[in-house]
């Protein structure tokens, strides 16, 4: 089973993260990962680079500073950025979010409201990164998604194909944006047909 999308919880105190596998449990393709230092947080961001970061205002280092970092470390590929504080200033929140971050909520909200806030931010972030012609992942996600599961499953064997289709820009040429654009869909069709639940198509 390919793990198609990864969350990095970013919490210094780590006990408070267990809540990610209740979420995701039920869910293979969406894997947790935890870190309680900042480095071993931009370690995984280089390793895995997550689709959704969730950072806890509870490091020593001002929370926007961190999300600034986050951008910089991440401006190869932008993750959604979630902020969990217990701080009401308003200008603290307007900071965060003016730095980078897509979300910001009080960290004492509802682990289903959370849940349903975090699945939202993945579907969207994987819709902005999908094709709208083949219904498949973009080239950057695909090897985003190619690079993490190798990292994952370093003992597991698997097999890696890559399929052309031949002259498809003369065909394109001759019959049309609309014909072309059908022929990919019904060779995305077979294809589909050809794979089971364990396979990844990009």
């Amino acid at each position: 089973m390919f793990i198609s999308q990864i969350i990095l919880i970013l919490d210094s105190n780590a006990e408070n993260s267990t809540y990610a596998k209740d979420f995701f449990k039920a869910n293979a393709l969406i894997k947790a990962l935890t870190a309680d230092t900042l480095e071993s947080g931009y370690k995984i961001i280089e390793e895995y680079e997550p689709d959704l970061i969730i950072l806890h205002d509870n490091f020593k280092e001002d929370v926007a500073d961190i999300c600034s970092k986050l951008r910089g470390k991440t401006s190869f590929y932008r993750p959604v950025i979630m902020i969990l504080s217990s701080s009401e200033d308003m200008q603290k929140k307007f900071n965060i979010l003016r730095v980078g971050a897509d979300d910001f909520q009080d960290e004492s909200i509802d682990k289903n409201e959370l849940s349903l806030r975090i699945f939202a931010h993945l579907r969207r972030h994987i819709d902005e990164l999908t094709d709208h012609v083949t219904k498949l992942p973009y080239v950057s996600l695909t090897y985003r998604i190619l690079k993490r599961n190798i990292k994952l499953k370093i003992e597991e064997t698997y097999a890696l194909m890559y399929l052309d289709i031949d002259n498809f820009e003369p065909y394109k040429e001759i019959y049309g944006h609309i014909a072309a654009e059908k022929l990919l869909q019904s060779f995305i069709a077979i294809m589909r047909t050809s794979i089971d639940e364990r396979d990844f198509l990009g």
